[in-house]
């Protein structure tokens, strides 16, 4: 234990460069853990999605035009193409059946088709919905606007710092057998630290 506090003694400037390099790079490895699949996962997540709402809103377009001239055959045709491709394994099941009905029966179920039409427009704004709130956080966070960006960065580098600020500190103290009030003193203003980050974070980004 003397060894090491000579060490510290001695060497503190090297010290503290140490550890600011090892709180940088432990903070890259777990903002890349966390980011990197996150990105790939949403990246995946919004291909598909803008796929679907893509074929669902053909489909409707059609099913709209059908239901305003149900013996247009011209129509059922493109639906006929549609049903051979592969686009409908973005559509769910009840919705494809209910298309194959339309586009191979000669005479036009309109009450089928209203029907569809509804499912469809539900389908496509669920679709929406959750796009929308998947971008909310990306939208907070990337803002346009210069001041809140720099704020919204800030914070999250203020959270991220803190965090890994208050594992290296708790561990070093309980290494050294500091008493437990200094330990749950470390913890008190770590936890007020983030709560002001998540405050401003609500409030001001």
């Amino acid at each position: 234990m003397d060894v090491i506090n000579n060490f510290i003694s001695e060497n503190k400037d090297i010290l503290s460069i140490l550890i600011t390099l090892l709180v940088g790079f432990i903070a890259w490895i777990c903002k890349e853990l966390i980011k990197t699949p996150m990105r790939q996962s949403r990246e995946t997540f919004f291909k598909v999605t803008e796929k679907r709402i893509g074929i669902l809103s053909e489909l409707y377009n059609y099913i709209n035009i059908i239901a305003l001239f149900p013996q247009e055959t011209n129509i059922k045709e493109e639906l006929q193409k549609i049903i051979l491709s592969d686009k409908l394994a973005y559509v769910d099941e009840k919705i494809i059946v209910n298309i194959i009905e339309i586009a191979f029966k000669e005479v036009t179920n309109e009450r089928l088709v209203l029907d569809t039409r509804k499912e469809l427009r539900e389908t496509i704004d669920k679709c929406a919905e959750i796009i929308r709130k998947e971008n909310q956080y990306f939208l907070k966070h990337d803002t346009t606007n210069t001041y809140k960006r720099v704020i919204a960065y800030f914070i999250q580098l203020i959270k991220a710092i803190s965090f890994i600020v208050f594992i290296l500190i708790a561990i070093f103290y309980l290494i050294k057998s500091i008493v437990f009030l200094s330990v749950v003193w470390i913890i008190f203003c770590c936890i007020f630290i983030f709560a002001v980050m998540l405050i401003l974070e609500k409030y001001i980004i």
